[in-house]
């Protein structure tokens, strides 16, 4: 059964504990092409962290970077954070921004990293697939909350994406699918993005007052504190080209048009793409992505 809204009251967090044999440090430049290889994969092509990010990463900021290995030396799981000034805590910025692509087309932080900020930023996070409910990401958002206080920082906070929206809107579309009437047997586009609202997903909860979903509730039992949506914290352009080849060549089982005029695509990702135009002309496909930033620590005044 699933209830709403989520609830107010946060839990007493409690260490995480890495599994025995298992070791975290800061990531460094050594590490990088490795880390990149072997976890980078994990993500949606138009999602991955480049060489150059890494390396810009670890350049600025390397106490934030971090990297877990299993018992047998190989790494497992990883952490991108940035150090950033937070200006208005009612007012926070897109992923883009913190990362500095929102003009540029580099998220090496070099641009956006600041030494004095007052706060640190969990910026991206991979498991390897085989070790996932070892809470692994639980581990690494603590160590990035010890950063923070290590560093004096006023805020640790993160834009953090749900690991199962895009399967719940999978869900939804599938629903509105099978009950679709009528000749052309169109879903409802109203109705679909009623169903699929980002914040009511986001305030979802269990019969236990805990989040729906695993990775907000994993943040909640850290004690983290739900601020504001930013509705459009990532964005991706592609030519159209470009796109109808990205459908054909990465998990192109999971692609489903949620209009017949395909104009609008899901991929079971937590954004959504939009097919238009530019101002040249040219057909372009949009990924945005809402993020729910949230508060897990906070100085004392």
């Amino acid at each position: 059964m699933v209830t709403e809204p989520q609830s107010e009251i946060q839990p007493t967090p409690q260490e995480i504990l890495l599994p025995p044999g298992y070791t975290q440090r800061p990531l460094t430049a050594t590490d990088v092409p490795e880390i990149h290889e072997r976890l980078e994969k994990l993500w949606a092509p138009f999602l991955r962290y480049s060489l150059e990010d890494y390396n810009g990463q670890v350049k600025v900021f390397p106490e934030g970077q971090q990297v877990v290995f299993d018992d047998v030396g190989d790494p497992v799981a990883t952490l991108s954070t940035n150090r950033y000034q937070i200006d208005d805590i009612n007012h926070l910025p897109s992923w883009d921004s913190v990362a500095g692509m929102d003009k540029y087309t580099t998220a090496t932080f070099e641009r956006t990293y600041n030494p004095k900020g007052n706060a640190v930023i969990l910026m991206s996070m991979s498991v390897r697939e085989d070790q996932r409910g070892k809470q692994l990401a639980s581990f690494l958002a603590q160590a990035a909350i010890k950063t923070g206080k290590d560093l004096r920082a006023d805020y640790v906070l993160g834009p953090f994406r749900p690991s199962s929206y895009g399967e719940f809107k999978k869900r939804v579309w599938s629903k509105l699918n099978t009950q679709a009437t009528g000749e052309d047997r169109a879903v409802d586009q109203q109705e679909y993005l009623r169903q699929i609202s980002f914040d009511k997903y986001c305030e979802l909860t269990r019969e236990d007052g805990e989040p729906i979903d695993p990775w907000l509730r994993s943040l909640h039992r850290l004690g983290m504190k739900p601020l504001q949506t930013h509705p459009e914290s990532m964005r991706v352009v592609l030519l159209v080209e470009e796109f109808n080849k990205l459908k054909t060549t990465w998990n192109k089982e999971k692609w489903y048009a949620t209009d017949l005029d395909e104009n609008h695509w899901e991929c079971e990702e937590t954004g959504s793409w939009n097919i238009m135009k530019n101002d040249a002309g040219e057909g372009i496909a949009v990924y945005t992505e809402s993020n729910k930033w949230g508060l897990l620590y906070k100085a004392s005044s």
